[in-house]
């Protein structure tokens, strides 16, 4: 599992799993979609099936033997939702007519209103099914990347971006344009950001991730404000922290005053969250621009910026009240 920028998708890289590799969520009752209506959304590029494995799979939840639901693409390469009745049988299952082999990122959503799932490629509207009552709601982890049970696993071999799930909302009931950015991850950018219960960006950094539960255990967080407690099954690559992170950058230059121009200086400079005062990020100042820049880091908060002189000509000097630019 890697980070990819060759395949970027809005500006920035996309998260690579080679077959073998995959995420596990913390156990959350807004990724539980037994009942009632809810969207699973996001970008996928595939390479194939994983070798052994007939289908790939870019986001599951388990069950005792079998699966509750998936999402991905069978081996004949047509995007396919499967969502079981018992847990080990009694399957709903949605498959596309479009190969989404060969065709680079392709955006898919499943949706149930009602009594309806849908299945989109591109906004396409590519197939449904009627659906009724109770389905498989275990307590199993979500996946993204796997679907795991007892007797047969499936993996996802290509690059995700923007995996989201909804609960409560059919985001697409016809089809639709396909998105030109990235989801919002607030309210004023997307009117059901409040029943989001997952959006994983998976882009430069596995970092603001949000997980807002709607109902249980979690309902007394902020939305949008609990980062995802992921485990990587494989040894990450540049992955960036899940608790400082983001996709934000602080930039700045460090430089003595002097005329006719100021003198870049190469010095240590820490980079502090202001909310808590914790130091997050540390650097050194480049030697012959006196320019530094903070990277992957959360675009939400407020920042100090601290240059120290290790030669003790100078006092440090701060910079306060600073807001990350995303790129």
């Amino acid at each position: 599992m890697s980070v990819d920028p060759p395949r970027s998708l809005f500006g920035a890289p996309s998260l690579r799993f080679d077959g073998g590799a995959w995420f596990t969520l913390p156990l959350n009752e807004g990724h539980v979609l037994n009942v009632g209506d809810f969207t699973i959304d996001g970008w996928a590029q595939f390479d194939g099936p994983a070798p052994g494995h007939p289908h790939g799979v870019f986001l599951g939840k388990g069950a005792s033997f079998n699966q509750s639901y998936y999402i991905g693409v069978n081996g004949a390469g047509y995007l396919c939702f499967w969502w079981s009745r018992t847990g080990s049988g009694g399957a709903v299952s949605v498959i596309g007519s479009t190969s989404a082999v060969g065709v680079g990122f392709f955006h898919f959503e499943v949706a149930r209103a009602g009594s309806t799932i849908s299945l989109f490629l591109n906004g396409v509207l590519e197939a449904s099914a009627t659906v009724d009552g109770f389905h498989e709601g275990p307590g199993a982890p979500l996946e993204i990347g796997r679907l795991g049970v007892v007797g047969y696993e499936y993996y996802w071999r290509g690059n995700l971006r923007e995996v989201r799930v909804t609960k409560g909302v059919a985001r697409h009931t016809e089809s639709f344009a396909v998105p030109t950015a990235p989801p919002a991850d607030n309210l004023a950018g997307d009117e059901h950001y409040g029943s989001t219960t997952l959006l994983a960006h998976l882009d430069s950094t596995l970092t603001h991730q949000t997980a807002s539960a709607i109902t249980g255990p979690c309902a007394v967080l902020a939305l949008g404000a609990r980062p995802l407690g992921f485990r990587s099954h494989d040894a990450p690559v540049n992955l960036g922290d899940r608790f400082c992170g983001g996709r934000g950058v602080v930039v700045g230059t460090v430089k003595e005053k002097s005329s006719p121009a100021n003198v870049p200086l190469h010095r240590k400079v820490w980079l502090l969250r202001e909310r808590d005062g914790i130091v997050i990020r540390e650097a050194w100042s480049d030697a012959a621009t006196g320019s530094y820049a903070f990277t992957s880091v959360d675009e939400r908060e407020r920042y100090t910026v601290i240059a120290f002189d290790h030669e003790h000509n100078y006092r440090a000097v701060i910079a306060d009240n600073l807001i990350a630019e995303v790129t």
